[in-house]
């Protein structure tokens, strides 16, 4: 009987810190903006995003109690939010309130639970930069006046359904593209006001243009062969971006309005992955013309072709600085990819993360501070932005699905990469914390 009673107590337990837990997460989705209060308390800060909505917490629990000791538990609960001010409620009808200072949380409370009550001293959590997963622990303790029981959880939690970090402010994700086709490897303009990708929604594979808010979306290529990776030149007037058109891929340039369509290179190797310099007379490209993958450099207008690596592992990626005096790119030459920076005649190659996963497609900021990457490093591709010399790697997106091929918007507030985060391969923004 006892041992029935307290494992059910347990179950409970491990759901009410499901529900805390996701109330907690719940805080991350105000805006202190929001908050009705006329006199919040000075030590709270704004929370992240919006955490309001449907969650799945598992963890497991432990107890010097025997009989309380080791169970997991899978849970979901309904988080919502006011300011700075978090409520939970679970389907066994517990509530729960507490509160969020930034992206860390705080809870506390009691409840009837199994005839007796269970009290949460403290609940703790963390809340992910997009929002869409918290981890913590929690104290707890149970009785009924006969029996009793105490001991602590841990838990992880991610978001089923809800709407990112996006708060009032304008802080968060969101989905610029929805169609059932395939959008992927978008560019941000140097001025912000538009992007540019490529899409499968004709057929095949060809280059589209949009506003950075995802509207007056325009087809710019239309052919029956794949092309794909644009990239605008400084001043937006042009596109640099590869076509297999003639037969393999090269590489070609058009205006931003798809007009006035070249082709820069010709061989019968592949060529592509080009960007411009940031003067807008260079183009820098990878090509498989030496027997691999390696970095090559071609005027604007298709003359001086000049090889810049000679590793027989494979580079590709390449991107220029911001003042034009280095090239950023990825690398298998340890044995995985990794990204990497030499000068812009080939010198001094230096790498720049070290991890045993992949790491690539970096770009770098507007003003060349920071660079931003993707990397299966947690298991699956997110987005990283780490500065520009290596240090401070972050991650950005930390949902189980695919994030990549990231870019900074002109002042580095945003980001646009993309991501089958909702089911299909789309185009999103975030802005930065």
């Amino acid at each position: 009987m006892k041992k029935s009673k307290i494992f059910s107590l347990n179950n409970t337990i491990n759901y009410l810190i499901l529900i805390l837990l996701l109330a907690s997460l719940g805080a991350c989705g105000g805006g202190g903006g929001d908050d009705p209060d006329p006199d919040p308390d000075p030590d709270l800060t704004s929370p992240i995003g919006d955490m309001s909505g449907t969650w799945r917490v598992t963890g497991t629990e432990s107890s010097p109690t025997p009989d309380c000791d080791g169970y997991s538990f899978i849970l979901t609960a309904t988080v919502a939010q006011s300011g700075n001010d978090l409520t939970a409620n679970g389907d066994d009808g517990t509530s729960l309130s507490g509160t969020i200072s930034g992206n860390q949380i705080s809870m506390s409370g009691s409840y009837p639970e199994d005839g007796g009550t269970t009290t949460v001293s403290l609940l703790t959590a963390t809340v992910t930069a997009d929002c869409n997963q918290f981890s913590g622990s929690e104290s707890w303790s149970w009785s009924d006046g006969v029996l009793s029981c105490s001991g602590t959880s841990k838990f992880n939690a991610e978001r089923l359904t809800g709407s990112d970090c996006e708060v009032s402010g304008g802080s968060g994700f969101i989905q610029l593209t929805a169609d059932s086709a395939s959008d992927s490897s978008p560019d941000w303009s140097f001025d912000g006001g538009r992007i540019v990708f490529k899409s499968t929604r004709s057929g095949s594979s060809n280059i589209w243009i949009m506003n950075n808010d995802g509207t007056n979306l325009t087809q710019l290529t239309n052919t029956l062969q794949d092309e794909g990776h644009p990239h605008f030149n400084p001043d937006g007037s042009q596109i640099v971006f590869w076509s297999k058109r003639t037969g393999n891929r090269e590489v070609w340039v058009m205006n931003s309005d798809g007009t006035g369509q070249a082709q820069i290179t010709n061989n019968i190797a592949d060529d592509g992955g080009a960007a411009w310099s940031p003067d807008g007379m260079q183009i820098v490209f990878r090509s498989y013309r030496s027997g691999n993958n390696d970095i090559w450099i071609i005027n604007s207008d298709g003359t001086n072709l000049t090889q810049l690596t000679t590793n027989t592992a494979g580079d590709g990626s390449p991107q220029f600085n911001s003042d034009g005096t280095q090239i950023i790119f990825s690398s298998s030459r340890l044995g995985n990819n990794d990204i990497w920076i030499m000068n812009t005649d080939g010198s001094n190659p230096t790498q720049l993360t070290t991890n045993a996963a992949s790491d690539s497609q970096a770009h770098f900021s507007t003003d060349g501070t920071q660079i931003i990457f993707h990397s299966n490093r947690s298991g699956n591709n997110d987005i990283w932005v780490m500065n520009s010399n290596g240090t401070n790697q972050t991650q950005v997106t930390v949902l189980s699905t695919d994030d990549s091929k990231g870019d900074f918007n002109q002042d580095g507030t945003q980001i646009v990469f993309q991501s089958d985060r909702s089911g299909n391969q789309d185009i999103w923004t975030y802005t930065l914390p």
